[in-house]
């Protein structure tokens, strides 16, 4: 896991004139410059989806709760002190089905051969209470973060084995897993670093370009 936010950069358009013929009107040229750079987070926004499954909704719901009362637990633990929690939003759905692929083409080949399908089992349908639970941290190393993870995957509050180390920015809001987003609340001192950057490098190039283009 890397704990850097990278910001990419601000591009800076220089005009310079450049003289091609002293009787023609003069020339313009137009130049980008570019400039990123990397630091290290100091926000994590932790985005935790609580599952809880039960034959109805009071068992569902109750089995979330308790989800909810275990993370309030395991982060004072983790962080010394519980961060503000913000429910986001509360749904409500039947339990998704686990893929069998083993099953699934077994049944393909079935089909194929002619043979009649195995009759669909009978289950149990569950509800599925899911809370989706906001907080901030400003204060983490790498280590917390990765214990943090490793302790919600353990208890099976947040997080599986296959998904805890994914971070990733998502493109809105509609999270349907956990996820840990990283940013910098330092974007003015940062973007100030790229516009003097950004702005060195095309006024560079554009002196090269000019001068260039005189000589001709």
């Amino acid at each position: 896991m890397k704990f850097h936010f990278g910001i990419v950069l601000l591009v800076f358009s220089l005009l310079v004139p450049g003289l091609t013929n002293a009787k023609e009107t003069e020339n313009y040229i137009q130049v980008k410059g570019e400039a990123s750079i990397i630091v290290k987070p100091d926000m994590a926004h932790c985005f935790m989806i609580l599952r809880g499954y039960g034959e109805n909704f009071e068992a569902s719901n109750k089995a979330a709760k308790k989800k909810l009362s275990q993370l309030k637990k395991l982060l004072k633990k983790t962080l010394g002190k519980t961060p503000k929690l913000t429910i986001v939003k509360i749904d409500n759905k039947p339990k998704a089905e686990a893929f069998d692929e083993t099953q699934y083409f077994a049944e393909m080949a079935k089909a194929v051969k002619g043979e009649k399908p195995a009759a669909a089992p009978g289950e149990k349908k569950e509800l599925g209470t899911h809370i989706t639970v906001y907080f901030s941290l400003t204060k983490f190393t790498r280590e917390l973060m990765l214990k943090l993870m490793d302790e919600l995957v353990e208890k099976k509050i947040a997080f599986d084995k296959s998904s805890r180390y994914d971070f990733y920015l998502p493109t809105d809001f509609s999270f349907n897993r956990s996820a840990i987003l990283f940013s910098s609340t330092r974007l003015d001192e940062h973007l100030k670093i790229l516009s003097a950057e950004s702005y060195k490098k095309a006024k560079r190039d554009a002196n090269i370009i000019a001068a260039a283009v005189k000589k001709k």
